[in-house]
């Protein structure tokens, strides 16, 4: 009997291992799959907006929380799939009993018990799908937050690139009245210049140097937003190339209604919700199902003992094992009327963010319009003033026209490019925030 109990446990050992071994291998080979490999790549000279956006989405630390949360979902799948694999184990046990119609005695035994469910009418694939549903939101919060990095770093490039153009286009001011003082102070003494035109220009040059330390600070603070996003500290590419990168998001916006489309198709945060719905409406079909049976078939295999004589024999038992709820203070339907409930506020939480998305793509896009026209009207506007400015410096040194004149003509100018610098960037910071409602920095 010691052998053929010793060989029994040696058979279940056995099988137990391999079971583990093959769980331990599927998760590991899923694990490699969602690992990207980016190693023996040159390190590149500059960031262009792609590559930023791909260094924010990878270092963010939002991230590495979200995939935390996929690495939890992952294993309630494993969990879940275990409901429907044999369950082995051992025991030990020792107590005082009936061992016949009338005699109690001590027994002890010592053994090895197998399970394994035949029918639990949907119980295990319901929980397998919730936990499916589950993983798969997670996964989309995840592009939810790559997305948003990918947004957010976009829009610090955009703010480095408006105070640098800002700050070229005010240095022509500064080096103007600079000329402008130096010429007066010049013809002070012969008397070409009042001294009240010379306080106005220095003003004028002290105002402008404010101005541009403002801009340079602007600068800084966007350069060291940049650095920290991208944890790297190669800097940004020439202008021109990265705001030829806005331009393709320019030319993957058709029309609105496509556009809206595109936002409920493709947006991670509503396709998250959406595998939540799902995730609760397997709940609640599991725990509508609670009250029905669960049918194991249970085996085990003892050495047993019973009484103070000592003898020990080994007992097998092979049987079925029906568990059913028959009162549980109405514990049952309270759980499903809360699995209910989830689910609806679930599916209320989907419908609002669906007219909400819709809103904001419809907003975003005609907002896009209207500030693609304002920078053609500024940026005509614009050159109006150059000229005006030009033609007053003519009148100027012909004598018809004051120095105050001539200031207020060039303040304007400035004033207009300012406003078509301001223009030009919110329009791509619209285009950049019309893309991301449509999950389009993929």
């Amino acid at each position: 009997m010691l052998n053929k109990l010793t060989r029994t446990t040696g058979i279940l050992a056995i099988a137990c291992f391999l079971a583990t071994t093959a769980m331990a291998q599927h998760s590991d080979n899923e694990t490699d799959q969602s690992l990207v490999s980016i190693a023996n790549q040159p390190a590149p000279t500059c960031l262009g907006l792609s590559q930023a956006m791909s260094l924010a989405a990878e270092n963010d630390p939002a991230r590495q929380t979200s995939e935390a949360l996929q690495r939890q979902a992952r294993a309630d799948i494993i969990e879940a799939k275990s409901l429907y694999r044999p369950q082995i184990s051992t025991f030990a046990r020792t107590g005082l009993g009936d061992v016949g119609l009338i005699d109690s005695a001590i027994q002890n035994q010592v053994g090895i018990s197998a399970s394994q469910r035949i029918i639990d009418f949907g119980d295990a694939r319901l929980a397998r799908k919730a936990a499916t549903h589950n993983l798969n939101a997670a996964r989309s919060d995840t592009d939810q937050i790559e997305i948003e990095s990918a947004t957010g770093i976009g829009v610090i490039m955009l703010d480095l690139m408006e105070a640098s153009e800002a700050i070229a286009f005010t240095e022509n001011r500064r080096t103007y009245f600079q000329q402008q003082l130096e010429a007066i102070e010049s013809v002070l003494a012969a008397g070409g210049a009042t001294v009240s035109e010379r306080a106005e220009v220095a003003a004028q040059l002290a105002n402008a140097q404010a101005f541009f330390l403002d801009l340079k600070f602007r600068k800084e603070r966007a350069e060291t937003r940049f650095l920290i996003g991208t944890e790297s500290q190669t800097p940004i590419c020439d202008p021109a190339s990265v705001e030829a990168e806005f331009r393709v998001l320019n030319s993957q916006f058709t029309s609105v209604e496509a556009l809206i489309e595109q936002a409920i198709s493709n947006t991670p945060e509503l396709q998250a919700l959406r595998h939540r719905v799902q995730n609760l409406e397997a709940v609640r079909k599991r725990e509508a199902r609670a009250r029905l049976p669960v049918i194991s078939v249970v085996g085990s295999l003892a050495y047993s003992s019973v009484g103070s004589a000592g003898n020990f024999e080994l007992q097998e038992r092979v049987g079925l094992d029906v568990s059913v709820p028959i009162f549980t203070g109405n514990a049952l339907n309270a759980r499903s009327q809360r699995a209910g409930a989830r689910r609806a506020e679930a599916s209320g939480r989907v419908a609002d963010l669906r007219r909400q998305l819709e809103e904001d793509v419809r907003v975003s896009y005609q907002r896009t319009l209207s500030l693609q026209a304002q920078l053609l009207t500024r940026q005509d506007f614009e050159d109006r003033s150059r000229e005006l400015f030009e033609f007053a410096t003519i009148e100027y040194e012909a004598g018809t026209r004051t120095l105050p004149e001539l200031i207020d003509v060039r303040l304007e100018y400035e004033q207009a490019g300012l406003q078509r610098i301001a223009a030009k960037y919110g329009y791509l910071r619209e285009q950049l925030a019309l893309a991301a409602l449509t999950a389009s920095l993929s």
